[in-house]
């Protein structure tokens, strides 16, 4: 019994043939792609003798450390194997913790973005609210003949509230948004008949701008507006919301 290798390269098949079998044979057929093989004595030893060498081998010698230098030479007197670097240990993964996502820089606000909100806060004027967009925020009463740029319509009796009343500016700061409130500062625009007060002072001299902050009370005419900024509420409903739980601020009669 004999092993035979295929040799098509494609096919490389190992099989078993009985030469005892079928003696005087000179060709076999590989079982797996029928190619005709020529019956010679194998060049090499069978695969079984190969394992049988394999275990045979001496197992390999380990490589052995240079023998010290000997004792009486004045250079290696105090020569000393040297020691194995320490192996660092794993690393531990108790104290582990997350690393917190870079900050990405807040997008500039855009057109149409809520920028504040203004809230009607008198005795005598309905609550409401308004939104305040980026750029000029014109604010007024509301009449049939309120001009078309008054964005900010307060539907009140206020008789002292004119229809164009006041302006707030709103721009982009440093840190966010920058607010700005004038009189009659914008061009083709008188200044109010009745003045403009910023808590509880002035009236504001047409053509200046005050900067304004959370929590200022503007009185336009005799109706008194709260501004709350973003940071300081979430949204028109909460600066509604915190702004009727403060006191009415008192009123300057002119």
């Amino acid at each position: 019994m004999i092993t035979i290798v295929c040799s098509n390269r494609i096919c490389g098949t190992k099989f078993r043939y009985d030469e005892a079998r079928y003696p005087g044979a000179q060709q076999v057929q590989c079982p797996a792609c029928k190619t005709l093989l020529p019956l010679k004595p194998p060049a090499n030893k069978p695969e079984e003798e190969h394992m049988d060498d394999w275990f045979k081998m001496p197992p390999p010698v380990p490589p052995q450390q240079p023998n010290p230098p000997k004792s009486g030479d004045s250079d290696y007197d105090d020569w000393s194997p040297r020691p194995a670097a320490p192996v660092p240990p794993p690393p531990s993964y108790d104290d582990w913790q997350p690393r917190p996502p870079a900050p990405r820089p807040a997008p500039p606000p855009q057109m149409g973005t809520e920028a504040g909100w203004l809230v009607v806060h008198d005795v005598n004027t309905p609550s409401a609210t308004f939104s305040l967009q980026l750029g000029r925020n014109a604010i007024g009463r509301l009449a049939q003949s309120t001009p078309q740029a008054v964005n900010v319509r307060i539907k009140t009796q206020d008789g002292y509230m004119s229809r164009h009343h006041c302006d707030i500016r709103v721009e982009h700061g440093p840190g966010g948004y920058l607010y700005w409130l004038s009189d009659g500062y914008f061009a083709g625009k008188k200044p109010s008949s009745n003045g403009t007060f910023l808590n509880g002072r002035g009236p504001i001299q047409p053509g200046d701008e005050h900067p304004l902050k959370d929590g200022d009370v503007i009185q336009a005419g005799r109706t008194n507006l709260v501004l709350k900024l973003p940071g300081s509420v979430a949204d028109a409903f909460d600066a509604e919301y915190k702004v009727r739980q403060s006191d009415f601020f008192q009123t300057i009669i002119q």
